[in-house]
């Protein structure tokens, strides 16, 4: 349980440090409920297992002998034991004296001695307090226990004996225990007030007595702690940042998911394999060690485009120039909802991601889908985007939940499009038929002149053979629309470029499934020459039993079409023109056929309507819905920053959409309808809703010429159905404070703020709003420096816990002050980078401290030369 890597990020550990072995005397003995040393020490090591207990500290009364065989079994279950005693000083105050794991019984029962106690003897020592702190030495970790209690050090201690203890340089922790009255002075004490003000802050830690092993499952019986190794030096390094490495609390396992590695093969980190901590992960090294790459490889291997357009310039050069052809980065994502699982993405140049399961198996999902709405930010790109009050908005829409694309918004633009070209279509087959239709009334005047003439009965059997005649030339046509369908399909030469598709070559990787391929393609070549075959065949037939049988028809119908021709003689000689009357009652047929089709489309054309109306309904629902939750994300921004940056809604001045709509609609100059649709106060809503309703407003309205305002009414349906289905983003506007921090607040807009000052707005917006991961590549190169501690880096301490945070970074305030739990320390040589040797690891380790010294402080001497010049 305890073997940690002393190269892995810094982690929760849980620890109870007042462990009674079962020889201990007091209020609650173990041996009271425990009949055997044994019974007591395996339900005690049970309990640390159930509980997730990764190390304890013994400490009986003045006493070492009686733990060893309780050290002993909780070492063999793989948990960390730091021995030690608890001492009672001459004022009575209890304290917990720990010592590193491995130190004898021997050096502990002479400590014992020192610290003014007799071994195995309970009650008062006679050292002090304040003595007890000098007697015991660096090694030991010295923490009052049950502080809050009579017997603790807030009950025993007043007035400058408390004060003077609670400012020891070497108390770096104080125990409490939980749910019970705060003493006189607590709050004074907890919160480092007056008297009590300290350089650095007090750890208040639960470590109540462990008699019992169902204590251990009880608020009061231990703490977490943040460490990269379980031991007492890291025990100390923890208590020293208690407002990141130190809680009473579960911490708990992370929701949503997180990167967990990232893997070269080829390019620049070729072989390079980087563990990433699910905190925070700052990577550093020189100018070309491949920080930027890191940050980069990952943004390619998730498909995450770049915002800004320089920073999508930067991205291409960096796949091309430092990935390299053939290269291939492999992420390994983390999910803990809705279900535990672990996921690979990897993506070679020139290819799209490829996404595994646990088990290997490829599924069809983008990484975005794994990963949900990771947010990474190139180098300089926050700056660029500092400009985009559009792109803050979204980044802000985090506030509320909301993902870069809303899928029911989107949706419904999508069903609009579709409806628009349907409708368009449909009005176009309407106008068509309506323009056939308008000859009706001629042709039906026409033909009630030969019907008033008695005309009509005597041409009644000529009509019908005539539209028994006409049906055969119809069919034959509509045979020959077929045919030439069947050899325009035939031209493309498909089958062709089907047989010629190259059979993979033996010895492929995977080589079934090219060849499972190559079958697939032949199949479809081979049904498509044998269909283009039959269906030219079945024309060829077709027409041939059509024409066979308009031959039968004819000679079938041949007494009757004589006597037809009979009867049109008759009446060209009486004066009338039959030929003009079959003419019109055969249209007339037509668009009688036509006039059913014409209300069947006006029908569509009207139900298009309405699907319409609803449409937009929808559309504005979701545009009330969005900006609802906008607003929303404005207010939580702002009171997230804490009063260092102020978010306000503003119009959206970006008239890109709209613009390009009307470059595509309305030809020709265009000037006062594009400075129309320029201003700030533009209703795209408005606009078409005069266009529709008083088309002459326009001119008034918006301020245009009468030519200008006939192109928009010429444009038509078409250009204001797309003007209408355009949403434009909400922006914002983003105000910084600028004053000192003990001034009063000086609010300046984004706008006025230097680049530097920009892009830590946008910095601390963005450290306030979601818990999906943030990968930011050197955001110091962007900001002011004096908001770096006072802003970031505070921030960075209190969000870490909930989001996972990665960032390069030249500035030892991000790793050092933001507590780093992983530090990568990169060199380059011989035009690849890597991880220096034992350069990986928490910013507690030794070994990466002195790295990062080297790097971020230009090594120890230039860091003891600054300290001189400055005077501390």
């Amino acid at each position: 349980m305890t073997k940690r890597d002393t190269g892995s990020a810094a982690s929760w550990v849980r620890a109870a440090l007042q462990v009674n072995p079962y020889c201990y005397q007091g209020a609650h003995t173990p041996s009271i409920a425990f009949t055997s040393e044994p019974d007591y020490n395996s339900a005690l090591i049970a309990a640390c297992l159930e509980e997730r207990i990764e190390a304890i500290a013994i400490t009986d009364h003045w006493a070492i002998d009686g733990s060893m065989e309780l050290a002993h079994a909780a070492r063999e279950a793989g948990i960390e034991v730091f021995p030690g005693f608890e001492a009672t000083t001459s004022e009575g105050v209890h304290v917990l004296v720990i010592f590193p794991a491995g130190t004898s019984t021997s050096h502990i029962t002479a400590m014992i001695g020192t610290c003014g106690g007799v071994p195995g003897k309970r009650g008062s020592g006679t050292v002090s307090f304040h003595d007890l702190f000098a007697r015991a030495g660096d090694d030991a970790l010295l923490i009052p226990a049950h502080a809050n209690v009579g017997t603790g050090l807030f009950g025993r201690l007043t007035g400058q004996q408390l004060e003077r203890a609670v400012t020891e340089p070497a108390l770096l922790a104080v125990g409490v225990s939980p749910g019970l009255p705060s003493a006189p002075r607590q709050r004074e004490i907890e919160k480092g007030s007056g008297p009590f003000a300290r350089d650095h802050p007090l750890a208040f830690i639960h470590a109540d007595d462990v008699c019992d092993p169902a204590v251990l499952a009880r608020p009061g019986g231990s703490s977490w702690f943040k460490l990269s190794k379980i031991d007492l030096a890291n025990l100390k390094m923890a208590l020293r940042a208690p407002d990141t490495r130190v809680t009473v609390e579960n911490p708990g396992d992370r929701s949503g998911a997180r990167i967990r590695e990232i893997r070269f093969e080829g390019g620049f980190l070729d072989e390079v394999v980087l563990p990433l901590s699910e905190e925070l992960t700052t990577i550093i090294g020189g100018r070309g060690t491949g920080k930027s790459t890191i940050v980069e490889s990952i943004r390619f291997a998730l498909d995450v485009p770049p915002r800004g357009r320089l920073a999508k310039e930067e991205h291409a050069r960096m796949i091309e120039h430092v990935l390299g052809a053939g290269a291939v980065v492999t992420v390994v994502v983390d999910v803990r909802s809705p279900a535990p699982n672990t996921y690979t993405v990897r993506r070679a140049a020139d290819a799209q991601p490829e996404v595994t399961d646990a088990v290997g198996n490829i599924i069809s999902i983008r990484p975005l889908d794994v990963i949900n709405d990771v947010e990474i930010f190139g180098q300089h790109e926050l700056a660029e985007l500092a400009y985009d009050p559009v792109e803050v908005a979204r980044m802000l829409s985090r506030f509320a939940g909301q993902r870069e694309h809303d899928v029911e918004l989107d949706d419904t633009h999508r069903l609009l499009v579709e409806n628009r070209h349907e409708l368009t279509r449909a009005e176009q087959a309407l106008t068509r038929l309506d323009g056939q239709l308008q000859e009706l009334p001629t042709l039906q005047a026409q033909k009630d002149r030969y019907d008033e003439a008695g005309t009509a009965d005597r041409l009644k059997a000529v009509e019908e053979l005539t539209a028994d005649e006409q049906r055969f030339t119809d069919a034959l046509k509509v045979v020959r629309d077929v045919r030439s369908a069947v050899q325009r399909l035939a031209a493309e030469k498909l089958s062709d470029r089907l047989a010629l598709w190259v059979p993979p070559a033996p010895g492929r990787p995977a080589l079934a499934t090219h060849e499972a391929t190559e079958g697939a393609l032949t199949e479809l070549g081979e049904a498509l020459r044998s269909g283009v075959t039959a269906l030219l065949q079945a024309a060829d037939k077709a027409e041939q039993t059509i024409t066979a049988q308009s031959a039968l028809w004819k000679g079938a119908t041949a007494d009757a079409r004589e006597e037809n021709l009979a009867v049109l003689r008759a009446l060209q000689d009486e004066g009338y023109e039959p030929s003009k009357y079959l003419e019109a009652s055969r249209a007339l047929t037509g668009l009688t056929q036509t006039s059913a089709m014409r209300a069947a489309a006006l029908e569509k054309v009207r139900s298009l309507q309405a699907d319409r109306v609803k449409l937009l309904g929808t559309l504005n629902g979701h545009r009330a819905r969005l900006h609802t939750a906008f607003l929303a994300a404005v207010r939580q921004a702002t009171a997230a920053a804490g009063g260092d940056v102020v978010v306000k809604p503003a119009r959206n001045l970006e008239r890109g959409p709209l613009l390009n709509v009307l470059r595509t609609h309305v030809g020709g100059r265009a000037d006062q309808i594009r400075t129309a649709f320029e201003a700030e106060t533009f209703s795209a809503a408005d606009f078409v809703d005069t266009a529709r309703t008083n088309p002459s407003a326009l001119k008034t309205k918006y301020a245009l010429t009468d030519a200008q305002t006939r192109k928009i009414t010429d444009a038509g349906e078409e250009f204001l159905r797309e003007l209408e289905e355009i949403t434009l983003p909400d922006a914002v506007a983003v105000q910084l404070n600028v004053a000192p921090e003990a001034e009063q607040r000086e609010y300046r807009a984004l706008e006025d703020l230097s680049r530097g000052q920009k892009a830590t707005a946008l910095l601390l917006l963005l450290l306030s709003a979601a818990e999906t991961p943030l990968i930011i590549d050197q955001p110091e190169d962007d900001l002011d420096n004096r908001f770096i501690y006072r802003g970031i880096v505070r921030r960075i301490r209190k969000l870490k816990n909930k989001r996972q945070l990665i960032m390069t970074t030249h500035n030892a305030n991000i790793p050092v002050l933001g507590d780093a739990e992983l530090l990568i320390a990169l060199e380059s040589g011989r035009s690849h980078g890597r991880p220096i040797a034992d350069g990986v690891g928490s910013i507690d380790t030794e070994s990466v401290q002195r790295i990062a010294e080297d790097i971020l402080e230009g090594g120890h001497e230039a860091f003891l030369q600054r300290q001189h010049r400055y005077g501390y």
